[in-house]
This record gives structure tokens, C-alpha cells and sequence, in this order.
């Protein structure tokens, strides 16, 4: 009576209840559960093999060996497929037209030749679309399978959640100093912490154009060497000040201490488990046919850069580092967003602890009213913020110079991934930032 009591006022709360039993299936009432898992036992076999069933982790083909009731009787049971996707299709339609023409102005209007969505909630994809084309020429459409240049995003889908999984194997720590890693730096380095390169509050300067200087910076050890033999701006954790140097130290450090390299390390940890097949540092030159170019590089390379990083110096390190270098889709994105969504778990499997996850999610006052998170950015709360007014308190993303953008919102669930080349043919163009911003208010106030 007691068990039928306690589901009777869960299910007054209005959401879903999971029953599971381990000894005797039987109740008073069926009727206020949505779904029952019976297993018979309580030792350790039956337990994983519950915990299986109920994450999806395993198809679910158990039959009754009893009658519970008239409903109910021997035999009856479900058969449901293992999980094998991420994200299932929207229960619920939604009118994105709003959305859809700003992004079709902006084409119009030549911000960006063309654009790649992701939009879900509570795990079901709201949209999946590809709208215009490659280049300016209307010759290749964008599709679901494009794959963009992503950026910074690079800093956030790659970086830091190769940072938390060594944390998490007590290889790192954000309180460590890099002065553990480079022993014989300058006293004003010494101050500087992981926290510190992850919140953009190292005092290291914004970036170096090490590129134009390719014979003086012959390998990527010159190139820390002549980061870690600049002054810095400002005293570690005084002042906020996005640099790249910082996170192309980050990357040297992860690689230090893992003896790897991040590349291989974000595709065993990340990348595969996630199924995010479509997600590359250097992707194949067979592939290149699905990759969006971004700029025509007259000063570096003299050429229309497609299927090699946008950024310079990413380039000149050998494809990639801790600040750029990854080649995504939107719903490949949107999938490592939402395992920090769901708190470090994906199918059912514990990929990064929830207590790093929640950790490396929130702002961390570092400088001192910063809204920088470690690693991620949240919304502006000036009112201005280019991932507009409705994401709740909370959530986070991060945005990358070739125009792309990821922001997540963990109160309702949210994902919604913008990819574009508004580098293409050049970068000294203008409006992404209004196309964002009208974007998603527009996406918001539909979904909320």
C-alpha cells in the first residue's frame, strides 16, 4: 500500500514515472505509471542488466511470466530497440518562417552565401536545414551533410572537453599553475592557472600574428617559446581579454600531461562515442566536395581556402590547435552541446562527470563580474547579446569568427547551432552580428 500511496502523489506532479521492480511485479494499480520494468532479483547481473534496459543501452525484448491483470497477463511485454540516436524527431511542429527569412535576407543581402541549422528540445530535433549555397556562384546547395569550418567553436567542442576528461583522470586540475609545465618562465607567468587560460583572464595578449613571420617560428616549440616569453597585459585574473595565445598553450599542456595529441584524444573521447562522424581536425582531402570554403587568402596562402583552417596560425601549427582548427555540422555540434546539456551522459553512458560538467558550465566571476564560464561564454546581459534575449539564466555557447555559433540553454533544454562562411570571399564584411541576434529571438520565442 505504501508503494501505491508514494505513485499516486508522483503522479500528481504531473511527469513522467518510471516504475522498476526487483522483487514481487505486482500492484494495486498500473494505472499511474507510464512505464514498468520488472526484473526479478537484486544481485549485481540484475541490476546492470535493469540499468541497461532503462537507458536504452540495450534492446528491451523481456516478456511477463506472470498475469498482473486482466490487461496485463503472461507474455505481454514490449520490444524496444537499443538507442542508437541522439536527438529523435519533434512530437510537436513549430512555425520557424520568421527565423527562415532572416536567414534568407542575409543571403540576399550577401552577409553569407549560405547557412547550416540545428535547433532541438528536450532531445527531439526541431530542425535539421541547409539554406543557400557554398559560394556567391548558386552552383553547390548547403546541405544537411556540409561541413563548415567551425572556428572558436573549436575552443568548446574540442578543448575543453578534452580539459574536464583529463581532470577527471587527475591529470589536470584548473588550479594548477603553468609554471608545473614550464619550469623556467618569467615570475609574472608563474601566477597564471588553467582557470586562467579557460576564462581568457591569463593576461596574455589577444594573438600574434605568428604566421607572417613563418621562417622566425619554424615549429609549434617557437612558437610557446615566444608566447611564454611575452610580458603580460595585465596581472592573471585582474582583467578579461579573449586570447587565442591562451588556448594554444591550453592544447600544449593537455598534450604535455597526456603524452597525445588533442586531436586523437577529442576523437576517442568525444567524436566517436558521440557519432559525430561528420567532425574533423584535417579533414581528408576526399571529403573536400562536402567542406564550405571560407576566405580567399591573398596575403598567406593565395588561395580560396576550402578544406585547409581559416585561421593562420592554426594553419601554421599544422592544421589545428587549442583555439581552431575543427571542421563540424551543426548537428554534430549540437550533439557535444547536448552531453553538457545532459550533464556528461550520451545513450545512457557516462561520458564526462556532472560535477565538472555543472562546474565548467557556470560563470566563474574570474575577473570579477566576467561571464565567462570555463571555456564557454554565456549571454550578454547588457541586452545586447548576439544570442538574443530569451536563452535563460544559465546558459552558455560560444561564437567563432567564420560566422558560426552554438548556445545552449539548460533550462528548457535547448540547442541551437548557426553555421556560416560569412568570411566568404572576404572577411572584412559586416551584419552577423544583427542576423544572430534577430535569429534567435526569433527561434526563442517560437520554441520556449
Amino acid at each position: 500500500d505504501s508503494h501505491n500511496i508514494l505513485i499516486n502523489e508522483l503522479n500528481k506532479l504531473n511527469i513522467p514515472i518510471v516504475g522498476l521492480s526487483f522483487g514481487s511485479p505486482y500492484l494495486n494499480s498500473y494505472e499511474d505509471i507510464d512505464t514498468y520494468i520488472c526484473s526479478y532479483g537484486y544481485g549485481d547481473v540484475t541490476l546492470k542488466a535493469t540499468s541497461d534496459i532503462l537507458w536504452g543501452r540495450v534492446p528491451a525484448s523481456g516478456k511477463l511470466p506472470v498475469d498482473l491483470n486482466q490487461q496485463y497477463k503472461k507474455g505481454h511485454g514490449l520490444e524496444i530497440a537499443k538507442r542508437t540516436k541522439g536527438f529523435i524527431n519533434s512530437t510537436k511542429e513549430y512555425n520557424l518562417n520568421s527565423a527562415w527569412s532572416i536567414i534568407d535576407s542575409a543571403i540576399q543581402n550577401q552577409i553569407f552565401p549560405g547557412a547550416q541549422i540545428f535547433i532541438s528540445k528536450n532531445g527531439e530535433t526541431i530542425a535539421s536545414e541547409g539554406f543557400g549555397f557554398f559560394t556567391y556562384d548558386s552552383i553547390k546547395s548547403v546541405q544537411r551533410e556540409s561541413i563548415y569550418d567551425i572556428a572558436s567553436l573549436t575552443k568548446v567542442i574540442g578543448t575543453t572537453p578534452v580539459v574536464i576528461k583529463l581532470i577527471s583522470q587527475s591529470k589536470l586540475g584548473v588550479n594548477y599553475p603553468i609554471n608545473q609545465f614550464y619550469p623556467n618562465i618569467a615570475s609574472d607567468l608563474k601566477k597564471i592557472k588553467i582557470k586562467h587560460l579557460l576564462t581568457h583572464s591569463s593576461g596574455m595578449k589577444p594573438f600574434i600574428e605568428f604566421f607572417l613571420n613563418s621562417n622566425k617560428y619554424a615549429s609549434e616549440e617557437d612558437v610557446i617559446s615566444e608566447i611564454l616569453s611575452e610580458p603580460l597585459d595585465f596581472t592573471p585574473g585582474t582583467k578579461f581579454q579573449y586570447s587565442d595565445l591562451g588556448m594554444i598553450i591550453l592544447k600544449d599542456i593537455i598534450e604535455i600531461v597526456s603524452n597525445n595529441g588533442i586531436d586523437k584524444l577529442a576523437k576517442s573521447w568525444f567524436f566517436k562515442p558521440l557519432s559525430m562522424d561528420n567532425t574533423y581536425y584535417n579533414p581528408p582531402n576526399n571529403i573536400i566536395d562536402r567542406i564550405v570554403p571560407t576566405e580567399f587568402d591573398s596575403i598567406y596562402r593565395k588561395q580560396l581556402v576550402q578544406g585547409i583552417v581559416h585561421d593562420e596560425n592554426a594553419y601554421m601549427l599544422g592544421g589545428f590547435s587549442g583555439h581552431a582548427g575543427l571542421f563540424s555540422t551543426a548537428e554534430d555540434v549540437a550533439k557535444l552541446g547536448q552531453l553538457f546539456l545532459n550533464e556528461g551522459t550520451w545513450l545512457g553512458n557516462r561520458i564526462l562527470w556532472s560535477s565538472l560538467t555543472r562546474e565548467f558550465t557556470k560563470k566563474q566571476n574570474i575577473p570579477e563580474g566576467s561571464e565567462r564560464t570555463l571555456g564557454w561564454d554565456t549571454p550578454s546581459q547588457n541586452g545586447k547579446s548576439s544570442a538574443g534575449d530569451y536563452f535563460s539564466d544559465g546558459s552558455f555557447g560560444h561564437l567563432g569568427f567564420t560566422g558560426t555559433s552554438v548556445w545552449l540553454d539548460p533550462l528548457n533544454d535547448i540547442v541551437v547551432v548557426l553555421l556560416t562562411n560569412r568570411v566568404h570571399p572576404s572577411r572584412d564584411r559586416g551584419g552577423i552580428y544583427g542576423i544572430r541576434r534577430n535569429f534567435h529571438n526569433q527561434i526563442m520565442k517560437e520554441i520556449l
